[in-house]
C-alpha cells in the first residue's frame, strides 16, 4: 500500500478478529474508486474490468474474494458425516454470478446462485454461492489459493497436515 498509494495504512483487528487496514487519504481513495470501478453501495458492485480476459488477475479476484467475503467449513449432514463446503455470501447477486463465470472456467463446475435470504434483524437480500465436496474445494484452492492463515490451514487440513503454518498461495499436495 505504502508503493501504490504513497500512504503507511493503519492496521486493526476488531472486536471479531478481522483485520483491517485502514488508509485516511482521498487521493488514495479517489484512485482506488477510479482502478477498481468502486461504487460504494456492495449491491451495485462489479468485477473491474482490468480484470476480465487475464487469468493471473482472474486467478487472484477470485482468491481476494473468497479471503473477503467466502468461508471454507465443514457441516455434519443427516448421513452422519462431514461435507465440505465454501461458501460466499454477498448482498450483490450479480457480481456472485460474474464470479461462478470465473471459477468455472478453470474447470470447478456446481450449482447456481441461490437466494434471496434475509438474515434476521436485517432487510438486506443476501445471495449465496456454494461449492460441495473436498474434492471440488481442494481443486478449488488449488486453483486460486488463498492468503488468509486461517482459510489456508482448513484447506492444509483438509489435506491431512494438520499442523501446517503454511501462508503461500496454491501450496495444496496433489
Amino acid at each position: 500500500m505504502k508503493n501504490c498509494l504513497g500512504k503507511d495504512p493503519t492496521i486493526t483487528m476488531d472486536g471479531k478478529g478481522l483485520w483491517r487496514a485502514f488508509i485516511n487519504s482521498k487521493k488514495a481513495f479517489s484512485w482506488l474508486k477510479r482502478i477498481f470501478e468502486f461504487n460504494r453501495k456492495q449491491s451495485s458492485w462489479q468485477i473491474p474490468s482490468f480484470v476480465i480476459g487475464n487469468e493471473e488477475r482472474e486467478k487472484s479476484f477470485v482468491s481476494g474474494f473468497f479471503d473477503s467475503e467466502g468461508s471454507i467449513t465443514e457441516v455434519k449432514s443427516k448421513y452422519k458425516y462431514k461435507e465440505v463446503r465454501i461458501h460466499f455470501s454477498q448482498a450483490n447477486k450479480k457480481v456472485l454470478e460474474k464470479l461462478k463465470f470465473l471459477i468455472e472456467k478453470f474447470g470447478i463446475k456446481y450449482g447456481k446462485v441461490c437466494g434471496p435470504y434475509i438474515k434476521k434483524g436485517s432487510d438486506t437480500k443476501m445471495y449465496c454461492l456454494i461449492i460441495h465436496g473436498k474434492n471440488k474445494c481442494l481443486q478449488f484452492y488449488k486453483t486460486f489459493g488463498s492468503l488468509h492463515p486461517e482459510k489456508i490451514l482448513k484447506f492444509n487440513s483438509l489435506c491431512g497436515d494438520k499442523d501446517s503454518t503454511v501462508v503461500s498461495t496454491r501450496s495444496v499436495p496433489t
